[in-house]
């Protein structure tokens, strides 16, 4: 039953726990003891005594538990340690929404075209559902604000397997769904356009990609570069998935896809760049450009994209990287 705990922190979470728990371990032999004791304190045991970190057969046990990363892995701290870059918890599940509502409907450039911004609950509501369908494949990632816990960033992540034959996608199965708003009827037509242009499963040879889905910064934490480590958390939790390794961070085990089996072996990544900005991290860390499709080309209501985002992001980009291992 005590074991049942250990894997809540995992190895990766020794080697980045905070200071207040690091500053009581001295050395890597006394890591195992006070990290469980700092487990069971935390789970409300504060009776019962640590098993025997002397045994070899329990610290085996150990250590094979801790291979599977659970939720909560830092990937990433900013320099003055304020900000940390983590997998989405299932409680980080609202805050980041509400960093959606808060900074990308108002100022994302296709939501800007299809009038996201504009106070349409029903169309966000729908949207937001996209969103909270990807973050269920447990790889998203939040950027958080040490000092406070605040969800300050997030990057929407799914997992994207082909369609087999005779089936319908994931967004041909949103399409068919009564009752949607005219703007969010135009997020998934976007989205199969787009996509379309380049089929990333053949282009580089794969059968499984990480799709990036959503990207998102409140506006007061802008020009620090959280966007960028998104991008870069997210491609990390790709190479680490590519390795066979469980980073896996489920929002509820009950409806884990991956559950009970193997975690998905990631083989490359993609995402659609809408903004100047959004592409230059895309160039910055070597994705390549599959597809450039103007805002000139795209139409909703009669006028062409562009007339809403205007001429300082001119194009949606098809990105991808074929993730080495």
């Amino acid at each position: 039953k005590f074991l049942y705990y250990v894997p809540r922190i995992g190895m990766q979470g020794m080697l980045t726990m905070r200071p207040s728990l690091a500053k009581n371990c001295g050395n890597i032999g006394l890591w195992f003891p006070e990290i469980i004791r700092h487990i069971w304190h935390v789970k409300g045991q504060t009776n019962a005594t640590p098993f025997n970190t002397r045994s070899p057969t329990r610290i085996n046990h150990f250590l094979t538990l801790c291979t599977k990363t659970m939720p909560g892995r830092v990937w990433a701290r900013s320099e003055d340690n304020s900000l940390e870059w983590m997998s989405m918890r299932g409680d980080q599940l609202e805050d980041a929404i509400q960093v959606m509502r808060e900074s990308f409907f108002p100022n994302e450039s296709i939501s800007k075209a299809l009038r996201l911004n504009e106070r349409r609950p029903r169309a966000s509501a729908q949207t937001e559902r996209i969103a909270r369908i990807s973050a269920n494949d447990g790889v998203s990632i939040v950027a958080v604000e040490v000092a406070t816990g605040r969800v300050v960033g997030v990057a929407f992540n799914k997992i994207q397997v082909p369609t087999p034959p005779g089936e319908k996608g994931f967004l041909d199965k949103l399409r068919e769904e009564k009752d949607h708003d005219p703007s969010f009827v135009e997020v998934i037509n976007y989205l199969t356009e787009v996509e379309g242009r380049v089929d990333v499963f053949s282009h580089y040879g794969v059968t499984c990609v990480l799709e990036h889905m959503f990207l998102a910064t409140l506006t007061e934490f802008y020009g620090r570069g959280i966007g960028r480590r998104l991008v870069k958390a997210t491609e990390d939790v790709s190479k680490a998935l590519a390795r066979g390794e469980d980073v896996i961070a489920p929002l509820n085990e009950d409806t884990n896809p991956w559950k009970g089996g193997p975690p998905p072996r990631v083989q490359a990544i993609m995402a659609i760049f809408t903004s100047a900005i959004s592409q230059k991290i895309g160039n910055s860390l070597g994705w390549d450009k599959l597809a450039v499709v103007s805002h000139d080309e795209l139409f909703f209501e009669g006028k062409p994209y562009s007339y809403r985002i205007g001429p300082d992001h001119p194009s949606s980009d098809l990105m991808g990287k074929k993730v080495a291992v």
